[in-house]
């Protein structure tokens, strides 16, 4: 999932342990109320909150509401569940959850990340996630399946020596993107000094088969595999079309990106070359590395610091089914493809909402009403009542994370049993019942609860779960060099990383969901029956 972050002093800049006395200076009434109003503005992008104004009416939802959390944990040193968010929906509520929780705890410590701790070093162990990666990299059951491919359409008159400047200065900035990794036992990450990278160009202004070169140089850099074990992680291209018409290409590995750090890339890549188009210097920036992150994931997992959220998945998930049965057109084999296709399908504005709507009367997110129903229609599906849905989580449950690149996306199994003759409203606060605990521990990585319930040894199937869904609410970005429009390109080739996803997106205009689909197990037909319910 992306996310739109305003740069915050807290973001590059987390509290150190403190004091009791300082502490408690910190989270007086007016301090605290004031504090978290601020934190409100910031994360909701609205000018003005008031002490008695609803977080989620303002347009707040889980994402959101863990990036409060983890402004509090930097700005106040006062760690919160998720859960007091939906219980203390309003600033005047939450202080006082605030001033209660200091009153009664520690300040933070393991929980408040201090990057000095794990300085920048030429190496680090990889992330759970990385790992995983890395071992379908080495079976040779990767592919191009983990590519993250981009193409936008320049127009305008492009400075292509600011472009690649600012290319360069976002590459040296970013470790993780001139990293490669070192197999071994462990294997590691090693960062590649700076200075290496080059945008590599092609002229076909004057091609009469221009626009045919142009198709297959994008459907190239959809598929040409790339190898984590060589840096750079992420390949440039800047193709001419005509004097005021440019494609940039762009790809990265997921094992060094995500969907939020996409967003990051293209606004720090837009500032860079605006300040270098002027002939300015570039801005400073002082951002955490992921391989900081990587090593303070391992010390926290080495540590036992998460063996309270491992017992719980152990308890959540250790007999669930292993699989579930979805109406398979074929039967899933070891040696499958990963080629996928969609389909897609509208929600009206009205349905959508009357579901926000009952979800806030419910104290939950529009998230967790459409999962409700998703679960229901599941157990049409399926003819099955115990049931585990894959949920992707951002993973930056700490402010300084919010300006890293990485692959810190998490995904949580969720279980839940349906109950026959349960009205909607019932199913509604189950799943937000399971979705909170969840996110109360997402710190553990899917990798790891998997490997503590005793799944994942069969590679036919994903482990835990074989479905996924996810809700797109985060506004579309406007993404412009200086004054050039840019305009994102299709580049869609579908990977099935997973048999079934369900992807949903929030519009002005209602909602729409796309069913994404393994093409070796589903034939369409049966997806669009699905998809009508």
């Amino acid at each position: 999932m992306t996310s739109s972050i305003r740069d915050d002093s807290a973001v590059s800049s987390p509290p150190d342990a403190q004091t009791t006395d300082a502490h408690e200076a910190r989270v007086t009434e007016s301090s605290t109320e004031t504090a978290v109003k601020a934190i409100w503005e910031d994360v909701l992008r609205v000018d003005t909150v008031e002490a008695t104004d609803d977080f989620f009416a303002l347009g707040g939802h889980s994402l959101l509401a863990t990036q409060v959390v983890a402004r509090v944990r930097a700005r106040l040193a006062v760690d919160l569940p998720l859960r007091t968010v939906f219980e203390a929906s309003t600033p005047q509520a939450l202080s006082a959850r605030i001033r209660d929780a200091a009153a009664s705890a520690v300040p933070t410590s393991d929980e408040g990340f201090v990057p000095e701790a794990w300085p920048p070093a030429p190496s680090y162990p990889l992330s759970p996630a990385q790992e995983r990666l890395w071992f379908l990299h080495e079976l040779d059951l990767a592919g191009s399946a983990y590519n993250m491919p981009s193409a936008l359409r320049i127009e305008g008159a492009l400075d292509t020596g600011a472009l690649e400047a600012a290319l360069a200065e976002t590459v040296n900035r970013h470790e993780i993107l001139r990293t490669r990794i070192v197999g071994g036992d462990p294997p590691r990450q090693v960062v590649d000094p700076p200075g290496g990278f080059a945008l590599e160009t092609l002229d076909l202004s004057a091609r009469g088969d221009a626009s045919e070169q142009l198709r297959q140089a994008i459907a190239d850099n959809v598929q040409r595999p790339m190898d984590p074990g060589s840096a750079p992680l992420l390949r440039a291209r800047l193709i001419r079309m005509g004097q005021a018409e440019h494609v940039l290409l762009l790809c990265i590995h997921h094992i060094a990106f995500d969907g939020w750090s996409s967003g990051l890339f293209r606004r720090e890549l837009a500032a860079l070359y605006a300040a270098f188009a002027a002939g300015r210097t570039a801005p400073a920036a002082q951002v955490l590395q992921y391989g900081q992150y990587a090593a303070w994931q391992r010390a926290r997992l080495d540590g036992g610091a998460l063996e309270d959220q491992r017992r719980y998945w152990k308890r959540q998930l250790g007999d669930a089914p292993p699989r579930t049965a979805l109406p398979y057109d074929r039967h899933p084999a070891k040696d499958r493809s990963t080629a996928g296709a969609a389909v897609e399908f509208a929600i009206a504005p009205e349905i959508a909402a009357a579901l926000a709507r009952l979800a806030e009367q419910e104290g939950a997110t529009l998230f967790m009403a459409l999962l409700a129903g998703f679960k229901a229609l599941l157990a049409r599906w399926t003819g099955e009542d115990d049931l585990v849905v894959g949920v992707p989580v951002a993973g930056r449950t700490h402010a300084a994370f919010e300006t890293a690149m990485g692959l810190f996306v998490n995904t949580l199994a969720l279980r839940s049993h349906q109950r026959p003759g349960e009205s909607f409203r019932e199913g509604l606060r189950r799943e937000r019942d399971v979705a909170l605990a969840a996110y109360a521990n997402q710190d553990l990585p899917f990798e790891q609860v998997a490997a503590a319930v005793g799944a994942g040894a069969d590679l036919s199937h994903q482990p835990l779960c074989q479905v996924l869904f996810s809700l797109q609410n985060t506004p579309t970005e406007v993404f412009a060099f200086g004054d050039l429009a840019v305009i994102p390109l299709q580049t869609e080739t579908i990977s099935a990383k997973i048999d079934l996803a369900v992807l949903m997106r929030e519009r002005p205009d209602g909602l729409t969901f796309r069913i994404e689909y393994a093409t070796d197990l589903f034939e369409r037909e049966t997806v669009e029956r699905l998809g009508r319910g």
